[in-house]
């Protein structure tokens, strides 16, 4: 039986459209920021991206090469705030009001707390439905590389056990796989989310008929 429900934040509470060319032209601009026009170049042969450009790539890369991450993390927050905005839809707060009733919920995010904050309000997802909102990160280090120490620390906390705790991401790596690794209930998102509202529907988590979309 599912007592807590933990969600990744970027690309499951929220998704975007036809963005990636912005996030492409957004992660270069952070690297020429970071390591300079003239070494811009030989970066990216080094690394082969696929786009869209995933930001655990570029942190993995940036990290193998020794950069100052806190310096990475600085030049990342303040581009990224100065993006233009991005069209998306994200999951109704009604959704999440009734789920609360029901269940502890839990945003655990590969972003840093600063990101989420902005993001949480300029989206409009109701944060009081959500126990606590976690970054893996600190707010100035890039020191952990793995959601594991988080999620057992909510286990922890709720004094349940793995199979109690249900982790909705869309991330195989960072938000699944140590989910799977600490056998705790999975569901993998792909972007429509009708698989959510269908999954908690069908394993009777929550009746979500009326949050469907034909």
């Amino acid at each position: 039986m599912i007592k807590t429900i933990i969600f990744d934040f970027d690309d499951t509470l929220y998704t975007a459209k036809d963005n990636w060319k912005d996030i492409d032209i957004y992660w270069k601009s952070v690297i020429r920021a970071l390591v300079g026009k003239k070494e811009e170049e030989n970066f990216f042969k080094r690394h082969k991206f696929k786009s869209p450009i995933h930001s655990n790539d570029v942190i993995g890369y940036v990290r193998s090469e020794g950069y100052d991450m806190n310096k990475f993390a600085e030049i990342a927050e303040n581009n990224f705030y100065d993006r233009g905005d991005m069209k998306v839809e994200t999951m109704p707060n009604e959704f999440f009001e009734e789920l609360k009733k029901k269940y502890s919920l839990y945003i655990v995010s590969m972003g840093r707390r600063k990101y989420l904050d902005y993001y949480i309000k300029k989206y409009g997802i109701e944060e009081s439905c959500f126990k606590k909102v976690i970054s893996v990160y600190s707010d100035n280090h890039f020191t952990i590389d793995t959601k594991t120490p988080i999620y057992q620390k909510i286990m922890e906390e709720e004094k349940i056990k793995p199979k109690e705790i249900l982790v909705v991401g869309n991330g195989y790596s960072n938000d699944i796989k140590p989910a799977e690794e600490l056998k705790m209930q999975t569901l993998l998102f792909k972007g429509d989310f009708n698989e959510i509202f269908s999954y908690f529907t069908k394993n009777k988590i929550l009746d979500c008929k009326k949050y469907m979309r034909s």
